[in-house]
């Protein structure tokens, strides 16, 4: 690995609309569900901001609470507008990281591999013309369907600090050039919405 130096965006500011509670506090297999993320982020990044919205006060004391990471190195930040959607999330996140690489993450999809998280960071410094990279598996037809987490660089953080709350990740990734790698990781396109997601987490993953 060269010098580069890594923010993470975790993305935790939902009203878990369409769980009967607040899934960031949910346990599977008795870690809350937001540090399953918040774990991996930790360990491939120099530091990790935190935006959250819903139940605020919920969350810090959440993270504060529980032993599970090393807070030396994790920003908490409220989204005052996490209603306007997820990308003013992200523009959150990129106004408050220190560093110019970002590596941006869901904190309802805790299935994503630590080896994910390391291969995305080799290829993104191997293959360093690209602007952005993310994971894919490869389906049936041959296509590949992409996944999270998205590995991104300056550039186009820059570029969301300059978008409005109103626009999508996706919009800004198309004016850059970005990259995929096939992988077998079933947590890249996984998340926790339901209780039946909770219910089909069991039969996948454990």
């Amino acid at each position: 690995m060269s010098g580069n130096h890594y923010s993470g965006i975790l993305l935790a500011a939902g009203n878990s609309s369409r769980m009967n509670k607040w899934k960031i506090e949910i346990e599977i297999q008795s870690v809350p569900l937001l540090f399953h993320s918040l774990q991996k982020l930790v360990s491939v990044c120099d530091e990790v901001v935190v935006v959250g919205g819903c139940n605020f006060d919920r969350l810090v004391e959440l993270i504060e609470k529980n032993n599970l990471v090393n807070t030396k190195n994790i920003q908490v930040i409220c989204n005052q507008q996490y209603q306007a959607g997820m990308f003013s999330s992200i523009k959150t996140g990129a106004e408050n990281a220190q560093h110019g690489n970002v590596i941006i993450a869901l904190a309802d999809m805790p299935f994503i591999s630590i080896e994910t998280y390391r291969l995305m960071k080799a290829k993104f410094e191997d293959e360093a013309q690209y602007d952005f990279i993310q994971p894919a598996v490869l389906l049936e037809n041959g296509k590949r369907k992409k996944g999270h987490p998205i590995l991104a660089n300056e550039k186009i953080k820059s570029a969301i600090k300059k978008e409005d709350s109103t626009s999508t990740l996706r919009d800004v990734l198309k004016k850059f050039s970005g990259n995929s790698f096939l992988s077998e990781d079933l947590g890249i396109s996984f998340d926790i919405d339901t209780e039946d997601d909770l219910v089909n987490a069991e039969k996948l993953f454990y």
